[in-house]
């Protein structure tokens, strides 16, 4: 079976700028809960702090947030900002000329960041009296409120703008599910070549999971905020969820005897829960917090009842799916992990991801064999489909 993937890349390509625009204010005008240093705060160093880590939340966190940070530098806490990154400190409280931080905004920066943007005049002088007043820390406007992410309105993806991110072999291997943006597209593999029979839109975002039922009747696809409920082969929609959901759909697997469809959304540097919901009404039936950062992949292995999880933290989990407890982890990828499978007696575990690298391991003992790939493995099957490196019995 092949499971949808987010590309690694796709930390906000596909979200219209108009609904980013929307949240960054709804963010502002409603903020989360303040905690009890923020309390303590002068009104001028809470609004300073505020702004100014909303910046840093909004073009920083995505490269220095989270288990993987770039140059070692990570700004999640004001403890690692004044600890600093493998060069050292990058910012001096009450001395702001004399920060690193503030020197990289400018344009002409040896070292510019962010890299693929550029801070205003402004924006960097808030930066500077934020430096200068102390670094006062207001956690607060490092959090992307829930509430508002959930269920925003979405423009129109771009005409030139149709990504593939997801593919889904049927169990019998006779249809193939993929995703063009928004689409959801539906191959006749009986046929040579493959015939195109269905292009199905139901998502405003572009589908990031897709995933079929065992029996093969079902299809569920998974986009911002909304997973969608296909019975095939007639196509139609049987049931969409929308509530409990924030984020990107990333990942999608049923359970083997299709009373459970399994989930995960959120966003990038946020910690990721793996859902359940309950397919004769499609309701939420339990949820557990299971990775640091965004879960890529989703398996549901019917041999023993487990359930695996891929995440960009570079973790892949093994879960007990009745008691919902963590059962072991395998860890050894350098990159984010991006697919996976498990052969047909649920004895070896494949995962690839962006390090170049196919890991295969034997579950039991959570030993590993190592294949060098080229480029990221996006999805793995019975056949890679890039390589043509597979698990089979």
């Amino acid at each position: 079976m092949v499971d949808g993937r987010m590309l690694p890349n796709e930390s906000s390509g596909s979200r219209p700028l108009t609904c980013w625009v929307v949240l960054c204010l709804l963010a502002l005008l409603s903020p989360p809960d303040r905690t009890s240093a923020e309390e303590a705060l002068s009104p001028e160093a809470s609004i300073l702090g505020g702004e100014a880590l909303t910046l840093i939340r909004d073009n920083c966190i995505s490269c220095h947030g989270g288990r993987k940070t770039k140059s070692g530098l990570k700004l999640t806490t004001r403890e690692d900002l004044l600890k600093g990154g493998d060069e050292g400190r990058v910012v001096a409280p009450g001395k702001a000329d004399e920060s690193r931080l503030l020197a990289n905004l400018h344009p002409d920066a040896e070292v510019h960041m962010p890299p693929k943007g550029q801070f205003t005049p402004e924006q960097i002088a808030t930066i500077r009296d934020w430096i200068n007043l102390g670094v006062p820390w207001v956690e607060s406007a490092l959090k992307i409120e829930s509430a508002f992410l959930a269920s925003p309105s979405l423009s129109a993806l771009p005409e030139s703008y149709r990504p593939a991110l997801a593919l889904a072999l049927s169990p019998d291997e006779t249809k193939l599910a993929a995703s063009h943006g928004n689409a959801l597209l539906i191959y006749d593999l009986t046929t040579t070549p493959p015939l195109l029979t269905h292009t199905l839109v139901s998502h405003a975002d572009a589908i990031q999971s897709i995933a079929w039922s065992k029996n093969g009747k079902i299809l569920a696809s998974g986009g911002f905020a909304r997973i969608v409920i296909r019975h095939i082969p007639a196509t139609n929609v049987i049931a969409e969820i929308t509530e409990n959901i924030e984020g990107r759909v990333t990942a999608l697997t049923f359970s083997d005897d299709g009373h459970q469809l399994f989930s995960s959304s959120g966003f990038v540097t946020q910690p990721a829960r793996i859902k359940v919901w309950d397919t004769s009404n499609y309701t939420l039936a339990a949820g557990w917090d299971a990775h640091e950062d965004v879960i890529t992949a989703l398996l549901f292995d019917a041999v023993k009842g487990q359930l695996f999880s891929t995440s960009i933290d570079r973790m892949v989990k093994c879960w007990n799916v009745k008691s919902f407890e963590f059962i072991s982890k395998f860890e050894g990828h350098t990159d984010y992990v991006l697919a996976l499978a498990v052969n047909a007696k649920g004895e070896l575990l494949a995962t690839g991801g962006s390090d170049n690298q196919l890991k295969i391991w034997d579950i039991a003992t959570g030993e590993q064999n190592l294949l060098a790939i080229e480029g990221d493995a996006l999805h793995l099957a019975p056949v890679n489909r890039a390589n043509k490196i597979g698990i089979t019995d």
